[in-house]
């Protein structure tokens, strides 16, 4: 609609036209360009520099990457004016240029050729990228935009065409005479990247794990040139900068109007790009890693390591894929295999070792136990892990069933004559520490996505310790059965120590945020039992087995009012933490760094290093009651990119947050 125009149509009457008016959203009026702003059309077939064409292929990427965080198809890669006119600039059906009207400068094939194979290769991605998501991994809306307002990602056409015609390109340009030697290597990388994007994408997970591994090291060197070799912004008039037009969605049809968007900026472009690469080539290690446990750690120190940037929603639905088609685990076992690999690397038996004991002295006369159910809890346990927080919630109450079911288990296990030191009798045991496990990720993720008000902090680090005092007893007791020898031993001795210190951090944390707390326990009550919901599901009421872990408020109330005396605070916070990176640093000098973190020991490596990083930065905590009394609650900073729970000590804006802290005790 231009502006002053009037458009009637059925069922839109004065009523609808004032009710819109009346909600006053300025994302009614996207389409609507008034007449200065209005951008000048872009023939398909305008002759271009090859630095503007290396610009419009940058840009491409950016718009990509802000739709793989979550924006809209339509005001990110359709605004790619190129995109809806791809049928319009096919070199066999345009009439061809006389040579005396072409610029030797500008080649029409950087745009017949080049940049049309592009664009091709950018729809082929998103077509990729959308059929992964659409899959059922991911929530359409929540994690990503599904609606392709009826534009043609190119479904139709097969990927190993798009391929060709990008291989194609990459010849033209290392052996035309037409482009500048200059700018012969600037175009071709920015080509052999969208192909080995393409590439990657178009893995289905079935290609074997060397080949892709390579496809992944050779997309990052590509990208490692383009990146180092930045293309400069092209002149205010260049056609290059009427390639994107951000009102487009007025020519799109749309679900819901939607807002324009700042252009994307290229150093955010290639971290998003460069971190898909990486997560991509953690793949390749995880398909060739068959073990549980690895995965399991592998999970956590990607989450743990990665600050506050959220992996793309792509990575996630692909590494769940992997991980679980539906089908098979890990591209090529069963889910019993899974089970298998659970009590193996747990503690050093196999599943059937134990079915078979446990049906051999299984009462008759009780028939609750069977292996379809135990193989059904694990299968929810381990199953859909796309939302990781609400996920890990969710399977407690999965957790606890398993808890309770190896209970009565190992009861009949024990009344058949079972020595008290048999491993088997430890089931339960390996089951409330994974349980535990799942409690402590909850409760630290917290700080990682900055849930906690100031108020809920100092309960959430008093709850981790005592969540980590129960993974430790349970250490102690699977440490006394399984074999010195194994990898879960050496597990198990490394888990000791990193809990220890997590424990000591957590303690020293706790006593140092207490002045954030107002001690009005009627105000406190509600939003603890919001922030725990989890723990008081009314399932949990259906199953016999205790419900270890669970928070506890009121424990809480008495620890903080026995605290605040002096003779309560010892040890002091700067001695937790000290104790605490001695350990860790013992953890790094004996590289005892778990049997189970396999090809991922570097990583573990790095995340205790910036753990014990941390427990220096803390070593200003109070040393004496006099201290705690005096401490500034506002040197205390909480920052993902330094440490996803723990906090350092800093005196910048510290007033300021001192403020922000204490501001809930005044209202």
């Amino acid at each position: 609609m231009a502006p002053d125009e009037l458009h009637f149509m059925n069922g839109f009457g004065l009523f609808e036209a004032m009710s819109a008016i009346q909600i006053g959203e300025p994302r009614l009026d996207t389409g609507l360009i008034p007449h200065p702003d209005y951008p000048p059309s872009l023939h398909p077939l305008t002759p271009m520099l090859p630095q503007e064409i290396c610009w419009i292929l940058d840009r491409a990427f950016g718009y990509e990457m802000e739709w793989h965080t979550g924006r809209l198809l339509s005001n990110t890669v359709f605004t790619f004016i190129y995109v809806h006119e791809l049928p319009n600039f096919e070199p066999d059906f345009e009439p061809i240029l006389l040579p005396s009207s072409q610029d030797p400068s500008r080649p029409i094939e950087l745009v017949t050729l080049v940049l049309r194979s592009a664009v091709q290769g950018l729809l082929k991605c998103c077509d990729l990228t959308w059929r992964e998501l659409s899959s059922g991994g991911m929530l359409d809306t929540e994690d990503w935009h599904s609606d392709k307002c009826e534009v043609s990602l190119l479904e139709g056409v097969p990927t190993k065409s798009i391929i060709s015609k990008l291989d194609e390109t990459a010849h033209w340009i290392l052996h035309s005479s037409k482009v500048p030697l200059d700018w012969k290597q600037p175009l071709r990388m920015r080509i052999l990247l969208r192909k080995l994007l393409l590439q990657l994408m178009d893995c289905n997970n079935c290609r074997p794990r060397m080949s892709f591994g390579n496809l992944v090291i050779e997309a990052q060197k590509c990208l490692a040139y383009v990146r180092s070799n930045k293309v400069s912004e092209p002149e205010t008039d260049s056609p290059a900068r009427q390639a994107f037009d951000p009102a487009t969605i007025r020519r799109l049809n749309i679900v819901v109007p939607v807002r324009r968007i700042p252009e994307p900026d290229h150093i955010k472009t290639w971290d998003y790009l460069e971190a898909l690469f990486d997560d991509l080539d953690d793949l390749t290690r995880l398909v060739s890693t068959p073990s549980f446990v690895t995965w399991e750690a592998m999970a956590n120190l990607r989450i743990w390591l990665s600050g506050s940037r959220k992996q793309l929603p792509f990575v996630r639905s692909i590494f769940q894929t992997t991980f679980y088609s539906g089908v098979l685990v890990l591209r090529g076992f069963t889910f019993s295999w899974l089970v298998d690999r659970f009590f193996f690397e747990s503690l050093g038996v196999s599943y059937e070792f134990i079915l078979k004991n446990i049906e051999k002295h299984w009462s008759n006369d009780n028939e609750s136990f069977s292996v379809q159910k135990l193989e059904h809890v694990l299968f929810t346990v381990n199953h859909g892990q796309t939302h990781p927080r609400r996920y890990l919630m969710k399977s407690l109450i999965n957790w606890q069933k398993l808890y309770g079911l190896l209970l009565d288990a190992a009861s009949v296990l024990r009344s058949s004559g079972f020595p008290t030191s048999n491993i088997l009798l430890r089931l339960p045991t390996v089951v409330l520490y994974w349980k535990l496990s799942t409690i402590r990720e909850v409760i630290f993720s917290g700080f990682q996505l900055e849930l906690y008000s100031p108020e809920e902090t100092p309960f959430a680090y008093w709850y981790a310790t005592q969540v980590i005092e129960a993974q430790l007893e349970c250490l102690d007791d699977l440490c006394s059965v399984v074999s010195k020898a194994s990898l879960a031993s050496h597990e198990y001795e490394y888990q000791r120590k990193f809990l220890t210190a997590l424990q000591l951090i957590s303690s020293a944390c706790f006593l140092a945020t207490l002045p954030m707390m107002s001690c009005d326990w009627d105000r406190m009550r509600p939003n603890y039992y919001r922030r725990y919901k989890w723990a008081f599901q009314p399932e949990y009421d259906e199953i016999k087995a205790a419900c270890i872990g669970a928070p506890n408020f009121y424990k809480f109330i008495r620890i903080c009012l026995e605290t605040v005396q002096p003779e309560a605070l010892n040890p002091m916070p700067v001695e937790m933490v000290i104790l605490a990176k001695m350990t860790l640093n013992n953890i790094l000098d004996h590289g005892s760094l778990g049997g189970w973190a396999g090809l991922w020991t570097r990583e573990r490596a790095q995340f205790i290093r910036r753990t014990a990083e941390i427990c220096e930065e803390l070593s200003d905590l109070p040393a004496s009651y006099e201290d705690m009394e005096m401490f500034n609650i506002g040197l205390l900073q909480w920052n993902p990119e330094r440490h996803p729970w723990f906090p350092s000590l800093s005196r910048t804006d510290a007033d300021k947050r001192r403020k922000a802290y204490l501001k809930h005790l005044s209202d």
